[in-house]
């Protein structure tokens, strides 16, 4: 007897697609913006690429942790559905530890990211707006939370990289429509 597949609510589908969207988008302007020449790096009277990317990068890093708390809420109001039959016990454990991780890295992330710019030299705008510091300068505190930042970048990234590694083994072994309907709209 097939099983009927349970799926998330479309709320809970919205926002995890808008935040793994964005989660790349941000991984893909980290990496350019970091690879930029800074003005020092550049000939008198150029004009540095980095601000803007910055900018832009910071704006949409606020957005993701917004819309985390938005679904940390939504998790915990609104139970997901059960796991499909054929994940074993001991799957469904690593699973639900595996996902609980996976939200404290991506919290840690953008957190990280806005104490770093806190206690740096430049303001903070979303969008232009700007917003208030959560600290003050001080080149020290910058450093260790950018270099927080840097690692849990990383951590978050092998995270992903599990959660697809589980979707491909699963679409692998022929389970993958199921797993794969349960996060589709």
């Amino acid at each position: 007897m097939e099983n009927k597949i349970q799926k998330y609510t479309l709320t809970a589908i919205t926002l995890h697609w808008l935040v793994a969207i964005l989660i790349f988008a941000l991984f893909a302007i980290g990496l350019y913006m970091t690879g930029l020449p800074t003005k020092a790096e550049l000939p008198p009277g150029a004009e540095s690429l980095r601000k803007p990317w910055f900018e832009l990068h910071k704006s949409l890093g606020i957005t993701v942790f917004l819309l985390l708390m938005i679904r940390v809420y939504w998790r915990v109001t609104h139970e997901p559905p059960p796991l499909p039959d054929f994940i074993s016990h001991a799957q469904q454990t690593f699973i639900n530890i595996a996902h609980k991780l996976f939200y404290v890295s991506m919290i840690l992330q953008p957190t990280s990211g806005l104490l770093s710019s806190s206690f740096g030299k430049y303001p903070i705008k979303w969008f232009g707006m700007p917003l208030p510091k959560l600290g003050w300068e001080d080149q020290s505190l910058k450093e260790l939370f950018s270099d927080v930042h840097e690692i849990s970048a990383v951590i978050l990234a092998t995270f992903i990289i599990i959660h697809l590694a589980g979707v491909a083994v699963h679409v692998l072994k022929g389970n993958g429509k199921t797993i794969l309907q349960r996060m589709l709209p």
